[in-house]
Formats: C-alpha cells, sequence, structure tokens
C-alpha cells in the first residue's frame, strides 16, 4: 500500500473491506483523505446496510426513516458530526487507539431533534436500525456506542468544526489546548478543501497560526508547526494559486527551518514539522544547484590539517590527516533522485518505501552507487574545480571526534533523543537532516550520530600499528566501513568511535552516505 495515512485502518477487517468498495464504486481511492473518509463514512451509514442485509427481504431503513420525518442524509450525519466533536472533547487523551463513549440516551436526544414532533419512537427505530444494519456506529456495551476506528471519530468531528462560521478562530483555540485535536483540525481542513472547493478559510487559519510576529513559546511554535501542516493539507498547488498563498508559504517555510534548526519542541514533533517543510520545498536546499544546500559553500565545512588518536582501547593510534571539507548533511533523498533522473541510474524496488522524503538521507543505496554518484557530483562540479568522494574512514571520525577523543559529536555526554535520532527517540524511520542541532560536532555537522549509518570508502580491517598519514585502510576486504548509527540502532553503536563493516552491495533501510570535498582541489569550500 503507497498510502501511509491508510496503514492504520488497514488491520481493522471492516474498514479493510469497506476501502475494497470505494476502491470497486470508484475506481482507484481518492487522493484526498477528507474524499476517502466521507465515501467511506457514506459506505457504513447508507450502502453498507444493503451488503450487510444482501438477501434479506428486508429493505434498507435509515433513509425510508429520513424520509418520514422529513429529513435529508446530511440532517442526519450533522447529528453524527456533533456527537464525535463533543465526544472526541471529552476523552482528551492523544491514544490513537481510543475512542470516545457515546451514550445511548445522548445520540437519542441529537436523534430525536431530527424529528418534527421529536417522536421517541422514530428516534427508537433509527437507533436500532444502526445497531442492527449500519457500520458506522457500534455498540460496545449496553447503551454505550463508539465510531468502528478513532479516524471516524476525528473525521466527523472534523466536518463539524469545518462547518462553523467561526472556524479559523475555534481551530486555533484547539491547536492551542495540545495536540489532541491536531487530527480533527487537519480533517476540518480537507473537508473545506476538496468537498466545498474551500481554500480560502484554511488560508487564513495558516495565517493565524503563523502571523509576521511570533512569540518564542511552546505553543508559537506548534502552531507554526501546524500552519505547515494546513498548507500540506491544503496542497501545494491551490497554496501557489493565490498572492496570500505564495506569501504564506514562504513565511511558514522559514520559521519551520527555523523551528528544525534552533531545536524547537519534542523530537518526534520537530521531525514531523520537518517532513511537513519537505512537502512544502526545503528551502535550505537549491533545486538548481542539484539540491545542494542553499550557501556558497555548497554545504562543505572545512575541517583543518592535523591529527588526532582514531579509535579507542587497543585499537587507539594516531592518524595525521590534510584538511579537508566535510558536507554538514548526510546525502539528502532529493539529492540522490537529481542524479538518477539524470543518469537514469536504476533505483532499488523498495526506493519509495523507504525514500518518500526530499529532505531525509537516501537509504537503500549500496556503497558502488553511492561511489557513482559522487563521480557524477565530480563532474558537475569541475568547472568550480572541486571533487567530492565517500570519506576515509579516518576523515569521518576525525570529523566526529574532534581532537579530543570525544566520544559523540557533541562531547562525552550520554546520548538520549534530544540529540539524535536512534532506537529510543522512537521515530522508527529516518528524520529529515538538521532535525537534531543538539548533536552537532564541535564544527557544525548534522546526524554524525544516529539517523543513518555512513559508508566510508576503505575496507574494513584492522588498523595500522603506526603513524600513517591520511590512511585509507586495507588494500582488499570484503566489507566496507559503515559509521555513526542510524534510527534503529541502539545508545551504543551510535558512539563515534563504533565501526561496522557490510558487503559493499548491501541495501540498507538505514544506510546512506555522506560527502568529503578532497583537500587541494582549486575552489574548495572555505578556500
Amino acid at each position: 500500500m503507497r498510502r501511509p495515512d491508510l496503514w492504520q485502518l488497514a488491520p481493522n477487517p471492516l474498514l479493510l473491506t469497506v476501502m475494497a468498495l470505494v476502491h470497486t464504486h470508484k475506481g482507484r481511492l481518492p487522493d484526498a483523505r477528507a474524499l476517502l473518509y466521507e465515501e467511506t463514512v457514506d459506505i457504513l451509514l447508507w450502502r453498507w446496510e444493503q451488503v450487510k442485509m444482501a438477501g434479506d427481504k428486508l429493505k434498507p431503513r435509515l433513509q425510508t426513516l429520513l424520509l418520514e420525518a422529513g429529513r435529508a442524509d446530511v440532517d442526519l450525519k450533522k447529528v453524527l458530526w456533533q456527537l464525535a466533536y463533543e465526544a472526541h472533547g471529552q476523552t482528551h487523551q492523544a491514544d490513537d487507539n481510543l475512542l470516545a463513549d457515546i451514550k445511548e440516551w445522548d445520540l437519542f436526544k441529537g436523534l430525536a431533534g431530527l424529528h418534527p414532533s421529536g417522536s421517541k419512537d422514530w428516534a427508537t427505530q433509527v437507533i436500532e436500525t444502526i445497531k442492527m444494519r449500519a457500520g458506522l456506529l457500534i455498540e460496545r456495551e449496553p447503551e454505550i456506542y463508539s465510531f468502528p476506528h478513532r479516524t471516524f471519530q476525528e473525521y466527523l468531528a472534523g466536518a463539524h468544526l469545518s462547518s462553523q462560521s467561526d472556524f479559523a478562530k475555534k481551530a486555533v483555540g484547539l491547536i492551542e489546548s495540545g495536540n489532541f485535536w491536531r487530527e480533527v483540525v487537519l480533517l476540518a481542513v480537507g473537508r473545506l478543501v476538496y468537498l466545498t472547493g474551500d481554500a480560502d478559510k484554511p488560508l487564513a487559519l495558516a495565517g493565524e497560526l503563523c502571523p509576521t510576529k511570533t512569540a518564542d513559546d511552546e505553543i508559537a511554535w506548534r502552531k507554526i508547526w501546524m500552519a505547515g501542516e494546513v498548507l500540506v493539507e491544503i496542497g501545494l498547488n491551490r497554496v501557489q494559486d493565490s498572492q496570500l498563498g505564495q506569501d504564506l508559504l514562504e513565511r511558514i517555510r522559514k520559521k519551520l527551518v527555523e523551528l528544525v534548526e534552533a531545536g524547537r519542541l519534542e523530537p518526534k514533533e520537530r521531525v514531523a514539522a520537518g517532513n511537513a517543510l519537505s512537502r512544502l520545498g526545503d528551502p535550505r536546499f537549491d533545486p538548481g544547484n542539484w539540491f545542494l544546500p542553499h550557501d556558497g559553500d555548497l554545504g562543505f565545512v572545512k575541517i583543518p590539517a592535523g591529527s588526532f588518536m582514531m579509535g579507542e582501547g587497543d585499537e587507539r593510534h594516531e592518524v595525521v590527516l590534510s584538511a579537508y571539507a566535510m558536507a554538514k548533511y548526510p546525502v539528502t533523498v532529493a539529492q540522490y533522485k537529481a542524479f538518477t533522473a539524470d543518469t537514469g541510474h536504476q533505483l532499488d524496488e523498495r526506493w519509495e518505501r523507504y525514500n518518500r522524503l526530499d529532505n531525509h538521507p537516501a537509504v537503500i543505496v549500496p556503497w558502488d552507487d553511492a561511489n557513482a554518484y559522487c563521480r557524477w557530483l565530480t563532474e558537475k562540479l569541475k568547472d568550480r574545480g572541486l571533487r567530492v568522494a565517500l570519506p576515509t574512514e579516518a576523515q569521518w571520525e576525525r570529523a566526529a571526534r574532534g581532537t579530543d577523543a570525544r566520544q559523540y559529536p557533541w562531547g562525552d555526554e550520554k546520548i538520549d533523543p534530544g540529540k539524535a535520532n536512534y532506537d529510543e527517540t522512537g521515530i522508527s524511520s529516518t528524520s529529515p537532516v538538521g532535525c537534531f542541532p543538539k548533536g552537532k560536532s564541535a564544527n557544525g555537522l548534522n546526524d554524525l550520530a544516529g539517523n543513518v549509518w555512513e559508508w566510508c570508502q576503505d575496507w574494513y580491517g584492522k588498523y595500522p600499528r603506526k603513524t600513517v598519514p591520511d590512511p585509507t585502510g586495507p588494500s582488499d576486504g570484503t566489507n566496507r566501513v559503515l559509521r555513526g548509527g542510524s534510527w534503529g540502532s541502539p545508545a551504543e553503536f551510535c558512539r563515534a568511535a563504533i565501526r561496522i563493516g557490510s558487503e559493499p552491495g548491501f541495501r540498507g533501510g538505514g544506510f546512506g552516505f555522506r560527502l568529503v570535498c578532497l583537500p587541494g582541489q582549486p575552489g574548495e569550500p572555505g578556500e
């Protein structure tokens, strides 16, 4: 399944069946979540009764009952919208699996209000029909109902929110109260854009969330993150259709970069903000320059010549290195895609699964392909007199450990989720580059601990026993060296002296690479 937003629904047999019915009815699943959930709600309310009662002589009842009361389908939906909104607000929990309880009495009151005479008998018939035939509400215990999945609770609550005349004001208030309302607000935005064709209210909301002058506190930064998510939900093309949208896009992009690089919010929230930034176009990278960083040095940081102590324990030895420059980020998905688009280089069949977002490190890249990228970029940069390559193991360790033999790029302080994307951070995937500024090296390099293991030039083997200038490792071998740990690594593997080896053809979901600009090249960054 290529729709990550739907993975959470797939384990539920009922919802999987309903999605299959939507696909059959439409020929494809709608691209927008709001359209898909609206279709699914309609199936569960109206057409699911026909599927469930196939072969039964009884005719569909819900629409018949609504006609008796002189009501339309949307009137019943509005009752469910309000019930979902009120129930969602009462739970006050962000657990994705938590469903709100809807008391039968509250359902009864809402439905009775639809009948012109407030008929209790009519409302009872509607409830019984929902219990027996419809799939949108299930009776989990006597007189207690819930929706079949948290997603539908959020969507219907979002439908109610989207119908409010003061939508932007209410949405801002909900976001200020915490992440619990995040999906509700985004689904409300989706409804407005894709079901009513109204992008103005969502754009106004984005402007309220990210004004020209913002405070420097957690709530303000969370609102900036949500402003980015709102623009993503609207869709980049729609946002750029108006001058207001273009102005908001520029402002929100800049603030998202500031959020990421200043280490605002908790790691998972910061990564989510970085993901939104990727979908909006990360301005840190230049599309006209093979998505290299937007600075005069193309994202390279100069490492001065000198000696340092490499390795640890019995393997500790002195190394002397010439000056070189190292990229401050691992090679990103966008940078690697520029290479494959230009050369036709074949991507692994798992590429899209692991490399969805442009500002994440490229993974599923074997050692040979990483070197092919280096040769390609060297050719592109030849007019500037630059040559790039994978770092030697010594160059990598010097960049990560400095000259003081530190344990981690930031020093000897123990690793924690605020400094790196590793197993305890709980992200369970790569993250946008530069999301962990507390984990920078002394010379400002990002992601040297965690996120992705990084290929080095060297074959894996024993270190030399004597001081060697600019060592390049053994002349041959079976495995190539990787350094730094990844998003799935335990803390121990993120230490700067740790090395592992892998067959150069292996394509790992946590294997990426970063570049060095070799010393002595004319026009080297930092010269």
